[in-house]
């Protein structure tokens, strides 16, 4: 299982569970990651075959390593058990993992996405709680009535403002106010009084000039409670927010 392994040091002032570096050098969540998936390998291997590129390949070998780590990060291994959230979460694999420690999990996605092969099949295989959502700027989410204690993402592109297909180089994102309805929506509706929220933030407007997050959302996150730390970020108090 190949993985580029993110070192956690600094995740111990970021408010997350400190994984030691020797746990790596054991090869400890290699172990659990394989663990947690032997039971369904094979089926998920031949699944996130069917996916179109190298790239989808690449990261559904990765995730096994690296949804683990997340686990981790956020003491989901052994805390109580909580009603979970992640946001376009595509095959359901994060909250497979979430199940095995006792949480009760659930992905959303846009309706097609969850439609299309081999996301639908993975999500059968794991029996992963799953909902269509649209995350759309400026726009409550429709989350069916649930409350959660934890929002995830990762990786995901709600705030991009134009298709992919248009290529990354024309892509527009997300500013300020966006972010802040979004995050005021998360913490009025969406999660319990206890909730707390985690991203993985994938592409954002300055990421080719060496950052991922603009200077002026930088002070938005912080202003609102957030922890940055490269291109993670967790709000582990949302309280903070409304």
């Amino acid at each position: 299982m190949s993985f580029s392994l993110v070192l956690s040091q600094t995740f111990e002032r970021f408010g997350l569970q400190f994984i030691n570096k020797r746990l790596y050098r054991k090869s400890y969540l290699t172990d659990q990651a394989e663990r947690l998936m032997s039971p369904i390998l094979a089926q998920y291997n031949e699944l996130v075959g069917q996916y179109p590129t190298d790239a989808d390949h690449r990261k559904a070998e990765e995730n096994q390593l690296l949804f683990l780590i997340m686990i981790h990060w956020l003491s989901l291994q052994k805390g109580p058990p909580l009603k979970i959230l992640d946001i376009g979460g595509r095959g359901g694999l994060f909250a497979y993992y979430c199940k095995s420690y006792g949480h009760d999990a659930y992905i959303s996605d846009l309706e097609y996405i969850l439609d299309q092969s081999p996301n639908k099949e993975l999500l059968e295989l794991l029996q992963v709680n799953n909902f269509a959502l649209k995350v759309e700027a400026m726009k409550p989410l429709d989350i069916k009535g649930h409350k959660f204690d934890l929002i995830t993402g990762f990786r995901t592109r709600f705030h991009s403002t134009l298709p992919f297909e248009t290529g990354k180089e024309a892509e527009e994102h997300w500013g300020s106010d966006e972010w802040d309805f979004f995050l005021h929506d998360l913490a009025s509706n969406v999660l319990t009084e206890q909730g707390k929220i985690f991203l993985m933030l994938n592409r954002l407007q300055e990421r080719e000039k060496g950052e991922f997050v603009p200077e002026k959302l930088k002070a938005l996150f912080r202003a609102r409670g957030g922890r940055l730390r490269q291109n993670f970020l967790y709000f582990p108090n949302t309280k903070k927010i409304t």
